[in-house]
């Protein structure tokens, strides 16, 4: 497993967007992005999930969702 991180970016659609260049350029052929669970903060949660969604394309787009977001 490779991961993608980035010391000086703090935009994290850039970062994902980024990352899934390279693995992209590199012919992985699955790739996960992942957000960090922010359970207190869900709407700008779902906010950068939207962004990063429009700014990486893909084939198949799996959302997991916590089942206590929301309560």
């Amino acid at each position: 497993m490779f991961w993608c991180a980035s010391y000086t970016e703090t935009d994290p659609v850039v970062i994902a967007q980024e990352g899934v260049e390279k693995f992209k350029s590199e012919n992985f052929e699955i790739i996960i992005v992942d957000t960090s669970g922010r359970h207190k903060q869900a709407d700008s949660l779902f906010e950068e999930m939207l962004q990063v969604s429009n700014a990486v394309v893909c084939v198949i787009c799996t959302i997991l969702i916590c089942r206590n977001t929301g309560s």
